[in-house]
């Protein structure tokens, strides 16, 4: 079974590579073009959150928070 990567996670996984160690708020932000900052985020999650489960987005529990980083072979598979 392959995992149909869409935009949205495209995106979330282009956020942080950009961003290495950045936080699943801070991805859910900038997923949607033209965030409003009082927004539920919710919608920007499932990308974040199916990015993490397709294994494009490697995410670690510390501190209380989840610290997102891409690994950099599959940077490169694309």
């Amino acid at each position: 079974m392959t995992t149909r990567i869409g935009p949205q996670m495209s995106r979330a996984v282009a956020i942080v590579a950009a961003n290495p160690g950045c936080t699943k708020r801070f991805v859910a932000e900038r997923i949607t073009p033209h965030p409003i900052p009082s927004k539920n985020w919710a919608l920007g999650y499932d990308p974040v959150n199916r990015a993490i489960k397709a294994g494009l987005i490697k995410a670690t529990y510390s501190a209380g928070r989840y610290s997102l980083t891409v690994d950099n072979s599959e940077e490169g598979d694309k």
